[in-house]
């Protein structure tokens, strides 16, 4: 077989892993280099599919071709587009999952297929090609039963032809299994709420949603209906430590009410009582220190006598033996502290400086 530039081009579709499990288990090892491979280092991808039933970005909604660049977080499994991880993500450096919110690195992202870098993905080269290791594809052999399968070649019109003829037993089979449907939904009674389901109104509102223009009522679970249909009571027996408490349900009332609890004791009123006597006798306790710290005056106390007004009030002038009358003292006192100041604001003399 040839090799490098000669060798046959093959080119591996992104959604092609979905048999590397049933490989592992068979051969052991990595079909792509041959190397040994444990099946617990594998990341499940989770692919997302539009409306159509194509795989598409979650973000973008944008279907994947092979043209697409196509990329997975290892943490969440979660596919998109490189587009989409490289303007949300790498940009703003904002590296958690678009959908989860779950974090990751840079290193955590996984390149399932990229249009510029297309030898990485050239199946001519993987290991098991070469070895010719085959492992049972079941679609394959699932596509063995359409009698297309074994056309080589056909003009437009017959391709045309059994498409149609195709499309006309799909669409047989979908009235089928509607009308299955349909009729095992008529034997169960109607369970339709008096709201909507609201899709109405989101597919009107939202582009991501698909447009749906007939309003549909909402269904009622069937736990509530079959509440409705209770018609005897229930009996439960509770073990507990102390012995059985056996409990009687009156479960055929269609609706049960409280109108009134009545407390015979109330334990919690003894503890309340308590706790307000001790805050109460601590309340008294300060009350008492404060008055003992406080200083009352006595009535022996007398209230010293005010010879004159301004320093020294309370001084007597016998207790010095001055006779001199207060007026003279005061008006010396200023004489001479007049005459010390004059003589400190002298210049002439600078000894005392």
């Amino acid at each position: 077989r040839e090799t490098g530039e000669n060798a046959e081009f093959r080119r591996l579709p992104f959604d092609s892993c979905r048999n590397i499990v049933p490989y592992l288990k068979k051969y052991g090892h990595n079909p792509i280099t041959g190397e040994t491979l444990d099946p617990k280092s594998l990341t499940k991808l989770v692919f997302h599919k539009n409306s159509e039933g194509s795989y598409h970005c979650p973000v973008t909604f944008k279907v994947f071709t092979k043209n697409s660049h196509i990329v997975a977080i290892k943490t969440s499994g979660n596919v998109f587009s490189y587009e989409a991880i490289e303007r949300l993500n790498f940009k703003p450096k904002h590296f958690k999952d678009l959908i989860n919110d779950e974090p990751f690195k840079r290193s955590d992202v996984i390149t399932i297929q990229d249009p510029t870098k297309l030898d990485k993905f050239n199946i001519s080269d993987f290991h098991y090609i070469k070895n010719n290791l085959k492992l049972a594809d079941e679609e394959r052999v699932k596509a063995k039963e359409d009698p297309k399968y074994y056309l080589n070649y056909c003009n437009p019109e017959t391709e045309d032809t059994l498409s149609q003829l195709s499309a006309k037993i799909s669409e047989d089979n979908v009235n089928k299994v509607q009308q299955k449907k349909e009729d095992e939904q008529d034997l169960i009674p109607k369970q339709t709420a008096h709201f909507s389901t609201n899709v109405m109104a989101a597919s009107f509102t939202s582009t991501a949603m698909i447009p749906e223009t007939k309003q549909v009522s909402a269904t009622i679970s069937d736990e509530v209906v079959r509440y409705r249909k209770v018609k005897s009571k229930g009996y439960v027996r509770l073990q507990t430590n102390f012995g059985n408490l056996n409990l009687e349900l009156h479960c055929d009332m269609d609706e049960i009410k409280l109108l009134q609890a009545t407390v015979f004791v109330d334990p919690f009123e003894e503890v309340d009582a308590a706790i307000e006597k001790e805050k109460e006798s601590l309340k008294e306790a300060k009350q008492g220190a404060k008055r003992k710290a406080e200083v009352i005056p006595t009535s022996s106390q007398k209230s010293k006598k005010v010879f004159r007004t301004g320093i020294g009030k309370y001084i007597s002038t016998d207790d010095h033996g001055s006779t001199k009358p207060t007026g003279a003292s005061n008006s010396s006192s200023i004489t001479s502290n007049t005459k010390k100041a004059k003589a400190a604001n002298n210049f002439s003399d600078f000894s005392h400086w």
